[in-house]
């Protein structure tokens, strides 16, 4: 069972091993170790901080023994956009590339990880067809090698703005954009929630609402003049419908979705809504489609026999179709995602918002700041009371979803704000409200370790990814490694035995 002292131990071990791959001058490996322990802080949320000084000088004095500073007078029309992901629909890319093209702006985009899974293909083609845009896709294997390739790109291009759209554990971008200054560098605070590398190179942090103002300011040390608000919009594709179940069929359908870890905590609590819902009318069925582990939730449909009233349809680019298709939207828990709820109010699916009063992070109201009032539950009891009372009203249905989809910001509206907050202002300021956030981190905390212990771990999967031998566990994440052997020890003593003497007469093994 992943606990906070197994944690610590191992992120205090990662550390240690950073520090010598550094007095060793293994670079690589030091890059390689400050990835692993940013994503496992991003993971689990167990830092209070929500950053870490010590990773952020580490990267600090990498840059300074390997790159002389190089400083770039920039053209001043000419942005680039840096983008860990480049996910089709996912994330903000394409909302800020819009508004960057609206604004005439000459735009270098850098794509730092090509993804199998999830498509660039739009984002290219929107790039493509813009006359003043270049595109390059890193080709280097290695991190010091891309940043490299970085620094290079931008001694070329000679940008003087950046837009930095990053994983929270982007060694590349946080080296390569301290070796160079003269660019005003504008950090997507995407994971507005979690912890993030990047404090080191951000000039502006670009918040979406006040959660994510208050944190950046309790949380993470930064200082306000340094955060501006603008809110974001969806991106509604236009990817043919390719259906729903059968069984689906002229039924009323309530409808979520997004990665399957945000429902999987709270002792189920989302699951259980969803089974209290179903209850209320037998015509009433449930689609959630999202990507990750299923495991728990089929077993949750199968203890409670509802094989032909909920289903999962997997990861869908025909998203906006499938909610044009659907009568009802709920949002998960105990994380609620903000892109899927906005893809359907843009779609005036009416949208039932449920969320702990203590889940800060699930408070989207300031992307909906033109409506007056959210169809918004606290407790399953009032959920379902709620439901109930609308769900067959017509009239106020389709009255409120018309109202969420004229309650978010339009791209006329964002590429402006955008445009202001380029030029020095802060046009959504008024959206700022003083919060107290710092129970957050612990509350998300527990939620993330009951997902990985009950339902979805993802721990030693982490680890293994990026140190797959157990000589490197040994070497540089000695923690993790003896906990590993004890449990290998516990699960088969004779194997463990046998592997020991492996490893220790390995010439004599092979005589055997």
């Amino acid at each position: 069972m992943l606990n906070k002292e197994y944690l610590l131990n191992d992120y205090n071990s990662l550390v240690l091993s950073i520090h010598k791959c550094i007095l060793r001058k293994d670079f690589e490996k030091a890059l390689q170790l400050i990835d692993l322990a940013a994503k496992l802080a991003y993971q689990y949320n167990f830092l209070p901080t929500f950053t870490d000084p010590q990773l952020e000088d580490y990267i600090n004095t990498i840059t300074k023994l390997n790159h002389e500073e190089v400083v770039i007078s920039g053209l001043e029309n000419k942005i680039i956009f840096y983008d860990y992901f480049g996910y089709d629909n996912r994330g903000l890319t394409q909302q800020y590339l819009r508004a960057l093209m609206q604004l005439e702006k000459e735009i270098v985009y850098i794509l730092e990880v090509p993804n199998q899974y999830y498509s660039s293909t739009d984002i290219f083609n929107e790039l493509q067809a813009y006359p003043k845009s270049k595109i390059y896709t890193l080709t280097e294997t290695s991190n010091l090698g891309k940043i490299k390739e970085v620094i290079e790109i931008l001694k070329y291009e000679k940008p003087s703005k950046a837009f930095l759209h990053l994983a929270p554990w982007d060694v590349v971008a946080c080296t390569a954009f301290n070796v160079t200054k003269g660019i005003q560098r504008f950090q997507i605070n995407l994971t507005d929630h979690a912890f993030w590398l990047g404090s080191n190179i951000t000039d502006i942090n670009l918040e979406f609402r006040s959660f994510g103002y208050n944190l950046s300011i309790q949380g993470r040390g930064m200082d306000n003049s340094k955060l501006k608000i603008l809110p974001y919009y969806p991106i509604v594709n236009q990817h043919p419908f390719k259906g729903l179940p059968a069984q689906t069929k002229g039924k009323k359908i309530i409808f979520s979705g997004g990665s399957i870890y945000k429902i999987l905590g709270e002792e189920l609590l989302f699951l259980q809504s969803i089974k209290e819902l179903l209850s209320i009318d037998p015509d009433l069925v449930f689609v959630f489609a999202g990507s990750g582990s299923t495991d728990t939730i089929i077993k949750f449909i199968e203890k409670n026999s509802l094989e032909n009233r909920f289903f999962l349809i997997g990861d869908r680019k025909d998203i906006s179709s499938v909610l044009q298709n659907v009568d009802y939207y709920l949002t998960t828990f105990p994380f609620t995602g903000a892109l899927m709820s906005q893809i359907a109010a843009a779609t005036a699916t009416p949208i039932f918002f449920f969320s702990k009063p203590d889940y800060q992070c699930n408070d989207l109201r300031d992307l909906y700041f033109k409506i007056p009032k959210l169809e918004s539950f606290e407790i399953v009891d009032d959920l379902i009371k709620g439901f109930k009372a609308a769900y067959k009203n017509k009239a106020y249905l389709n009255n409120y979803g018309l109202a969420l989809q004229e309650s978010m910001i339009t791209p006329n509206e964002f590429a402006e704000g955008l445009n202001q907050i380029i030029e020095g202002k802060n046009p959504y300021s008024y959206l700022q409200q003083s919060l107290v956030v710092k129970t957050h981190q612990k509350l998300f905390y527990n939620y993330l370790i009951e997902s990985e212990n009950s339902y979805n771990p993802q721990y030693k999967n982490i680890v293994l990814n990026y140190l797959s031998t157990a000589h490197e566990r040994k070497t540089f994440l000695p923690s993790f490694y003896k906990r590993e052997q004890a449990k290998n020890w516990e699960i088969d003593k004779i194997r463990f035995l046998k592997n020991w003497i492996r490893l220790i007469f390995p010439a004599r093994h092979k005589l055997m």
